[in-house]
């Protein structure tokens, strides 16, 4: 395995880092799963706002793992022989379905969510 950092696609990273957020925003907006996922986490609005913790900060750490994956990802796709769309594709299923979903399947029981919330979350993270 060769990790070469001059050969990654540094605008498809960056395009994927700023969809990645607008598509978030959007996904947990009113206008989608929004209010679902509030009373799924069972918690309000009000309460959200009233967190002790900086607004800031669920954002940055947002953007500092989108980056992190993005990275990750162009690198698992360097190392096949000129991926395409379908490469893409496939990885990012595998990736999303079976080991993002999956380690979220253990955390999300133990903590005893249910099943909408795990729907919620896993859509945005797959898709």
């Amino acid at each position: 395995m060769e990790w070469n950092w001059g050969d990654l696609n540094y605008l498809a990273i960056i395009v994927a880092i700023v969809v990645g957020q607008i598509f978030g925003g959007l996904w947990y907006s009113p206008v989608l799963f929004g209010n679902a996922w509030i009373d799924a986490i069972r918690t309000t609005k009000e309460e959200i706002d009233a967190r002790t913790v900086p607004k800031v900060v669920p954002f940055a750490v947002a953007i500092g793992a989108a980056i992190l994956i993005a990275f990750g990802i162009a690198t698992l796709l360097q190392q096949l022989d000129d991926p395409g769309v379908e490469d893409g594709l496939l990885v990012g299923g595998i990736l999303g379905v079976i080991i993002f979903a999956g380690m979220d399947a253990t955390h999300k029981s133990f903590a005893g969510n249910n099943l909408k919330h795990f729907l919620i979350d896993n859509g945005h993270t797959v898709i």
